[in-house]
């Protein structure tokens, strides 16, 4: 699968490929499929990374095969099977990395600005939470309930559903924004972690 991109005057971008959804009957990548994972497939360097090494372990494989003059037809067989299906897989998340034009980059940008600001107002101070004094429930609250209008932040209903946001009513929840940020912050190279938003109380000496 080709990376896709949809792009309707606003900016918005298609983040998950067919190698995040579920497979046919027959093996084969949906790219209509019902997505399997909340982050796309490229926003994962370790298991890239991993799928580069079993990629180079195939490889030797086949190499020893011939080397040593190894005539195992099942063996070969499967070694080369293995390294087609890995290698095209990784093409695969390889390509459906978004490639963003301008437009995109400028719209995508200010959404992240925005979705920053929405997201470190939503998290309680290291203080706080060093304190164990916030409410368990106010917390669980921030991160299930869907209560943030997502049209405020930039967010259009496309670029809602490529981002995979289950909205209701055109809302999110925290955990919702978080995860949308992260998956922008890893196209723009930006940090993941997003506890550095997380603020500390200010105190005033007088």
């Amino acid at each position: 699968m080709t990376n896709e991109k949809k792009d309707k005057g606003s900016g918005d971008v298609y983040f998950f490929s067919g190698v995040d959804r579920r497979v046919d009957q027959e093996g084969n990548l949906n790219p209509n499929g019902k997505i399997l994972s909340e982050y796309p497939a490229w926003y994962f360097d370790n298991q890239i990374e991993d799928l580069q090494e079993e990629i180079s372990t195939c490889q030797k494989n086949i190499s020893r095969y011939r080397k040593d003059r190894i005539f195992d037809e099942e063996s070969i067989y499967k070694q080369n099977r293995d390294l087609e299906l890995k290698k095209k897989k990784l093409e695969l998340i390889e390509s459906s990395k978004p490639k963003l034009n301008g437009a995109q980059k400028d719209k995508l940008w200010e959404v992240a600005q925005n979705l920053t600001k929405e997201v470190r107002g939503l998290l309680f101070t290291k203080s706080e939470m060093k304190l164990g004094t916030p409410s368990p429930h106010e917390e669980a609250s921030r991160i299930i309930d869907k209560k943030i209008s997502v049209d405020k932040l930039g967010i259009s209903p496309q670029m809602a559903k490529d981002l995979n946001l289950n909205l209701k009513e055109g809302r999110a929840s925290r955990g919702d924004l978080e995860r949308a940020l992260k998956i922008v912050n890893k196209l723009f190279g930006e940090d993941t972690n997003l506890e550095h938003l997380r603020a500390d109380r200010i105190t005033v000496r007088r």
